[in-house]
């Protein structure tokens, strides 16, 4: 017996040892100051992220830090969270509320960029509008300053890469203009217009490398059909563009500043998913897929090889890759856009807007029977007030002969040269003359967006605001309403300073938001089936953002690098407007700041910081109009912080409206589900782990003199113990792995986890009997009882997993047919009986099989 126990040790001392001479991977050291990469991923919902889709997206939210509670600011719209992204500072600070907002003046009024005055109302997301506002507005429209531009200053080299409008607002006041055009910027800004008249002028040794590394000096045209109400939208992707962005970034932007050996600060804002959600045509006039059809996901998976493709280049100097800190966000969510249907059920709308046909010039019935046309809060609104409509988007010759907007008549029977049946944009002005002034003579604005429009009235009239609310609070397509703080309490209407959409902008504050309905056409997955009623020239079945819905809201968000934990899921609430403060910490400056809507510094997402920060969900009422319509507000605060998860329309009564915006309770229980329960799952497993080996040391028996022949007595319980903790270990570091490549779990995969737990439990027990015993057969056999028990507990575990994330999840991939964890449960089992026979030779057998599990499951760890 004890010549057996001897090659028992023997082997056991081998294969413990071997794993020292394993190669390891050393760690790239980093000194500060740090570099900083922030991917805005335009319209990327967080349900939408997996191993699939978005691989490298996933790698990172699964090994840095997951956000699990991200928010968009409202209105959910492009320039408005560009601003946050970019400066830190909520909407009533920057006053850009909406990718078309009212400014109080025609664009282009001094004649900038060569270009005739134009809309009150410009459209944001192009460069030379942002630079006539920053001319307009003290040089920097937004008044503040932003992360590029603090970095900028502070010595770094900076760049903005990307969808035109938010890429250049990263460092908007290098759009200021100097003799009524673009100067070269500082910053590097390459997005849609660069090598366009349009864009901003590159300084030449940038163009010079666009040169040497074979890229065009303009940036190719994106062509993705909208298609229209007969003809469905884009099957393609933008991938040629985005093809550029990302090779002008990842051959030309990042080399350069590798190799300048100054500290960068860059910003690339990928436009898909977002313009390929807008346009697709896999849905026309269908609520189902809607955004979640085959071109949507193409355009993921597409953004996600951008990424991968930038990533490469930065982790091919280890040196700099360990110094620079990744902040992955989006600026929104999406949803499906309705034109008819206002609930789940299918009702119809009975907006005034939809009772007329809405032909083309050419005769062609452009908006189908019974659907909401572009700017039907115009109609309606115009009708209701008895005021003339005109389109601040399309100008005609007046009876003077100057310029003026296009009037708008619902009631004719198509368009005519001088007369539109709606807003081409969904942009209108009511009242007035339509004269283009400097100031316009109009007593109501309308700024259309998507999902949430904004009124304006320059005449500051609260009577005429009292009308508007009431109007909008007995339309079937509102989804809240909120009103400017100077007009006291609204019935039916939310004060905008909840929505933090009061404070110290230079463009005009809007008088009205509202927001429209949104619901979802699975109860069972509400963020990942948005609908959304839709102020926009785009099709029912295709995809927009805007609203207040959950699944507006609820953005992709997660970081990785130096600076951040690792493999952390932060529960707190977050925001685009936390990015930049967070950053600037890392970075070592401070942003300078006039108004003080601010976000806050993530700090328990920040290495060495607290586990956890301390939030509360909060609901607010305003008093019921007269429809008896009210509205809902659910957000959460962290200290002074707000965070807005979404806004709906009750007519309950007020304890029953705090449950009434069904996507927030949504949205709730499925994180609750699908992250706390993982966590929790791993938390209590690594708690009962530690016992079990805690029981196991406190069960072996110490020598009783201090001599070698004392110790050798002890030394096959010893080895014992050593085989059996490493079996423990092996199973734990496996399941860890398991569950980093899981992304749901359920009531299955709780109890398969308690029964692998549960025979875990167990092994404590047969080592005390194997070494009560001297290793008789019993309970040698015993031992390798409760192995067989274990490995096929962990083999349903998995099989459970797999169930519940589906048959192409990352583990499913991983593990294929698991031939391995197979091989393994037959030879613990032929170990049982040869228990009997010779109770060593099952002993080595259970070695051999720790042997083949002691370096963790690489099938899984490569899909990490």
């Amino acid at each position: 017996m004890k010549k057996h126990l001897v090659w028992f040790a023997v082997a056991f001392a081998a294969w413990t040892i071997r794993p020292a001479f394993l190669p390891g991977q050393g760690k790239a050291g980093g000194t500060k100051p740090r570099n900083v990469v922030i991917f805005v991923f335009d319209g990327l919902r967080s349900g939408s992220v997996n191993a699939v889709d978005s691989p490298t997206m996933f790698w990172i939210r699964e090994h840095g830090v997951m956000f699990a509670n991200s928010h968009s600011l409202f209105p959910t719209f492009t320039t408005a969270n560009a601003s946050a992204i970019a400066t830190g500072h909520y909407l009533g600070d920057t006053g850009d509320y909406s990718n078309q907002i009212y400014i109080g003046h025609p664009i282009f009024l001094d004649g900038n960029f060569g270009r005739p005055p134009g809309s009150y109302a410009p459209y944001v997301e192009n460069d030379r509008v942002l630079g006539d506002l920053d001319a307009q507005f003290k040089g920097n429209y937004l008044n503040e300053e932003s992360l590029l531009a603090a970095a900028r200053r502070h010595g770094f080299n900076t760049a903005a890469v990307g969808k035109m409008g938010p890429a250049a607002i990263q460092d908007v006041s290098q759009l200021n203009p100097v003799n009524g055009g673009f100067a070269t910027p500082q910053t590097i800004i390459i997005d849609d217009g660069t090598g366009s008249p349009d864009g901003v002028p590159l300084a030449p040794e940038v163009s010079s490398a666009l040169a040497s590394a074979g890229l065009p000096l303009a940036t190719p045209a994106r062509v993705q059909p909208t298609g229209n109400n007969t003809t469905p939208g884009t099957k393609d992707t933008n991938y040629v563009q985005q093809a550029y962005f990302a090779d002008a970034t990842s051959k030309v932007i990042l080399p350069k500043f590798m190799k300048g050996g100054k500290p960068f600060a860059l910003l690339y804002w990928s436009r898909d998913p977002d313009g390929t959600q807008h346009f697709q045509g896999d849905s026309l006039n269908n609520l189902v897929p809607g955004i979640n059809g085959p071109t949507s996901k193409a355009a993921l998976k597409n953004a996600d090889n951008n990424l991968k493709q930038i990533l490469d280049t930065i982790n091919s100097d280890p040196q700099v890759a360990a110094n620079t800190d990744i902040f992955l966000t989006a600026d929104h969510g999406f949803a499906t856009i309705s034109k008819h249907e206002i609930d789940t059920e299918g009702h119809a709308t009975n907006s005034y807007s939809t009772k007329w046909i809405y032909k083309d010039a050419q005769g062609r019935q452009e908006v189908n029977t019974g659907f909401l046309p572009v700017g039907f809060v115009a109609i309606d609104l115009a009708h209701e007030l008895g005021l003339p409509l005109f389109d601040p988007d399309s100008q005609i010759d007046g009876p003077d002969g100057k310029k003026m907007f296009e009037p708008v008549d619902p009631a004719i029977a198509q368009q005519l040269p001088n007369i539109r049946q709606h807003p081409v944009g969904g942009n209108g002005l009511l009242g007035g003359t339509g004269r283009i002034t400097s100031e316009t003579d109009a007593k109501v604005v309308i700024a259309a967006n998507g999902g949430s429009d904004l009124i304006y009235l320059p005449s500051h009239d609260p009577e005429m605001v009292k009308k508007i609310v009431a109007f909008l609070a007995q339309q079937d397509y509102v989804g809240g309403i909120f009103v400017d703080d100077a007009y006291k309490n609204v019935p039916g209407a939310l004060p905008s300073s909840f929505i933090r959409l009061i404070g110290s902008s230079l463009t005009p504050t809007p008088t009205v938001a509202v927001t429209f309905k949104t619901f979802s056409t699975n109860p069972n997955d509400p963020l990942m089936t948005g609908v959304q009623i839709s102020d926009y020239v785009l099709q029912e079945g295709q995809g927009m953002h805007g609203s207040f819905g959950r699944a507006n809201t609820f953005n992709f968000m997660a970081a990785i690098g130096p600076d951040f934990k690792k493999q952390y899921v932060d529960e707190a609430p977050i925001s685009n407007a936390d990015i930049a403060p967070t950053l600037a910490q890392i970075l070592g400056f401070d942003i300078t700041a006039k108004g003080k809507l601010t976000g806050r510094v993530l700090r328990e997402a920040l290495a060495g910081g607290p586990m956890q920060v301390s939030s509360k969900r909060r609901t607010a009422i305003s008093e019921s109009a007269a429809s008896g319509k009210k509205t809902i507000l659910m957000y959460q605060q962290l200290a002074k912080q707000v965070y807005f998860d979404e806004a709906c329309f009750s007519d309950g009564a007020a304890q029953k409206a705090r449950n009434t915006c069904p996507l927030h309770s949504a949205e709730t229980k499925i994180r609750k589900r699908n992250i706390l329960s993982k966590q929790r799952l791993e938390a209590f497993t690594d708690g009962v782990i530690a016992v079990i080996i805690t029981i196991m040391v406190l069960d072996m028996k110490v020598p009783t003199s201090a001599d070698f022949a004392a110790l050798r007595s002890v030394l096959p319980v010893f080895l014992a113990y050593a085989l059996s903790f490493t079996n423990v270990g092996i199973f734990w570091n496996n399941h860890h792995h398991m569950l980093h490549a899981t992304e749901r779990v359920n009531g299955l995969v709780l109890w398969a986890n308690l029964s692998l737990l549960f025979w875990m439990s167990l092994v404590p027990f047969v080592i005390r009997w194997m070494d009560e015993t001297h290793f008789a057969s019993l309970p040698t056999a015993a031992y390798g009882a409760v192995l067989v028990l274990c490995s096929l507990s962990y083999i349903l575990l998995e099989r459970a997993i797999i169930k519940v994330n589906g048959p192409k999840s990352k583990l499913a991939r991983a593990v294929g047919r698991d031939r391995k964890s197979q091989v393994s449960f037959l030879i613990y089992t032929l170990a049982i009986p040869l228990a009997f026979v010779r109770p060593w030779i099952a002993i080595a057998l259970y070695v051999v099989v720790a042997m083949t599990w002691f370096i963790p499951d690489r099938r899984i760890e490569s899909m990490e």
